[in-house]
């Protein structure tokens, strides 16, 4: 029988920290929709309200002075951790948010360019992350986000010695399980304003 304190040694962590250069503005400030919050905003409430008890924000040095400005509506348990060097890559970013993470818990990996969370989901997910090593959503045949990297994984990253490796490269070396949904959202990628109009019209 699935018990919610599957969560509680669950952890997430957002790749923020990327230049949002195609965007012409950081991602993680654009707005949901007419809902008031941002991007930011309403990724992390949706996983503190599932009961994640850590949400680890990667950004750069530029988004953390403007998130610091912008008076964000953040929960207590999300942490902005800055990754000096995002020219890195989102390897590297993924790297620097997982040094805050606990030793053998299982991470959420999230997109800051991906809003579309959805509690149900989420919870589908953590009820098999046993089963597999790297949990993926799919949705008409297509995988999305956010992916459920188990421990073992979260060990892995940690100790890989080359920050510059693809993420999707590097997670192809695991046992994968995936889930089936019918929230055809979690496939958006939000890049350029026109990726938001159409995914807010």
């Amino acid at each position: 029988m699935f018990c919610m304190h599957a969560f509680a040694r669950i952890s997430c962590i957002i790749l923020s920290a990327g230049s949002s250069f195609r965007m012409g503005e950081h991602k993680a400030l654009l707005g949901f929709g007419n809902s008031g919050a941002t991007f930011l905003e309403k990724i992390t409430a949706t996983y503190a309200d599932s009961g994640i008890g850590k949400v680890v924000v990667v950004v750069s040095d530029e988004l953390n002075e403007k998130i610091g400005l912008a008076n964000l509506n953040l929960s207590e348990n999300v942490h902005l951790v800055v990754n000096h060097h995002p020219e890195k890559g989102r390897f590297f970013s993924l790297k620097t948010g997982m040094a805050y993470i606990e030793e053998g818990f299982s991470v959420f990996l999230q997109n800051v360019d991906n809003p579309f969370i959805y509690p149900d989901l989420l919870t589908a997910m953590v009820r098999v992350e046993e089963d597999g090593e790297v949990i993926m959503p799919v949705c008409q045949g297509k995988a999305g986000h956010p992916v459920l990297m188990n421990h073992r994984v979260c060990k892995a990253v940690a100790e890989e010695c080359n920050p510059e490796i693809r993420i999707d490269q590097f997670l192809s070396k695991f046992r994968r399980i995936p889930v089936l949904t019918d929230h055809d959202d979690i496939l958006i990628n939000i890049n350029t304003p026109v990726d938001y109009a159409l995914a807010f019209p």
